[in-house]
């Protein structure tokens, strides 16, 4: 959890976390039985829950170094964390037939992304800051 993370690194993390978490969704999901076309709201949020849980502490370090790599505190990552519950909560609202259900997801699923975006995009402080030097 300490020191700095940059753009290019951010990136090829978050992406090997993405890959980790849909192999192992794929997984979840078949053994709880969420995949299953009969399968209860109550068992998909479950298994997105629990999904979320596993990579919390991987999804909150990639966060934690990023904002160091700005000079922000990494407190700044308890917002994104939050965000990202909601996101797994409201994960099975997809498949909804009611439509405010299925606009809540997409709503969440918009601000989730806007965050990973807006983390990995702009270049971090130059040289060496608070929290270290940027390893390359």
């Amino acid at each position: 959890m300490d020191g700095r993370l940059g753009r290019r690194d951010y990136w090829i993390c978050y992406l090997a976390l993405l890959s980790t978490r849909a192999f192992v969704g794929l997984i979840v999901n078949s053994l709880v039985g969420a995949a299953a076309a009969d399968a209860t709201h109550d068992t998909k949020v479950k298994a997105a829950i629990f999904l979320y849980f596993i990579t919390l502490y991987f999804q909150v370090a990639l966060y934690l170094k990023r904002l160091h790599d700005f000079g922000w505190s990494g407190w700044w990552t308890l917002p994104a964390a939050l965000v990202a519950l909601f996101s797994a909560l409201t994960n099975p609202w997809f498949e909804s037939s009611l439509s405010s259900e299925r606009g809540a997801a997409w709503f969440m699923a918009g601000i989730l992304w806007t965050i990973v975006i807006l983390a990995g995009s702009p270049a971090g402080a130059k040289g060496t800051n608070r929290y270290g030097p940027l390893n390359h």
